[in-house]
């Protein structure tokens, strides 16, 4: 688990944010955060199953360094560009906000479901939940 958190933290998080600021240069922001978003639906799906297996852990813990990399260089030019230079700073501080809830919406589900339950049922909430931004991003 530290070699995937040390190339993960690594290889991965900087490589994708060199790849993923030159794919913002030439990609709109709705196709790249649909792959994003696939990823992690797939981690969701995948992840509880591959936890057996060290190699497919591996890559499942290597995938969301990944989508963390993606998601903080998209998300900064993106708003930027939707809001401009004046507004845009202060409307990522509210997006970055949104972890900040997310993790505070994460901390009761894990404490009160968790134990009732399995890390299966955990991982697929995450697949829904991440299905349904994966529709929403459809229609919008």
């Amino acid at each position: 688990m530290s070699v995937a958190a040390a190339v993960g933290s690594g290889l991965v998080n900087g490589s994708t944010r060199i790849f993923m600021g030159l794919m913002i240069d030439r990609f709109k922001f709705k196709s790249l955060f649909a792959i994003i978003v696939s990823v992690q639906v797939f981690n969701g799906l995948v992840c509880f199953w591959a936890a057996k297996w060290a190699p497919a852990f591996f890559v499942c813990v290597l995938l969301n360094f990944f989508v963390i990399a993606a998601i903080f260089t998209i998300l900064p030019v993106s708003v930027i560009n939707v809001f401009g230079n004046k507004h845009g700073p202060y409307i990522y501080v509210f997006v970055m906000l949104g972890g900040l809830f997310a993790d505070f919406i994460n901390l009761p589900l894990i404490i009160l479901v968790l134990p009732k339950t399995s890390f299966l049922i955990i991982y697929n909430i995450g697949a829904v939940i991440a299905t349904i931004c994966l529709v929403i991003l459809c229609f919008f």
